[in-house]
């Protein structure tokens, strides 16, 4: 299973990330466009960002906890991908119809190329 991502889908973008900004742990950075927020700018990012319009204004976005790229996107959020260590959460998020998701195939060349993306943005 180590070889899975997971696909989201959903049209609720800014319900999505108001959810894991609220239920994720620990401390982590976000890259959203090449500026950085940490766990401690939640709430501004809660106020600023997490609307549907500035979501799909987001060219790149990456949330990045203990030096991995756990979620992200590049160019469209309908690119949004999430790490398999979250996977209870993404669980509970379908559950609460707010996701659907599938597990994909991780490629190496994909992956790897957009944390490139989100770690120079």
């Amino acid at each position: 299973m180590e070889n899975k991502i997971i696909s989201i889908e959903t049209n609720r973008y800014s319900t999505f990330f108001k959810e894991v900004f609220l239920r994720i742990e620990g401390d982590f950075l976000i890259k959203i466009d090449g500026q950085e927020f940490t766990n401690l700018d939640v709430p501004y990012l809660l106020e600023n960002w997490c609307t549907n319009k500035q979501i799909v204004a987001t060219k790149t976005f990456g949330l990045i906890r203990n030096g991995k790229a756990v979620i992200g996107f590049h160019d469209s959020p309908d690119n949004l991908w999430v790490d398999m260590e979250l996977k209870p959460m993404i669980q509970i998020l379908k559950e609460e119809r707010i996701i659907r998701f599938t597990l994909s195939d991780w490629r190496e060349g994909l992956i790897a190329k957009i944390t490139r993306k989100i770690r120079r943005s």
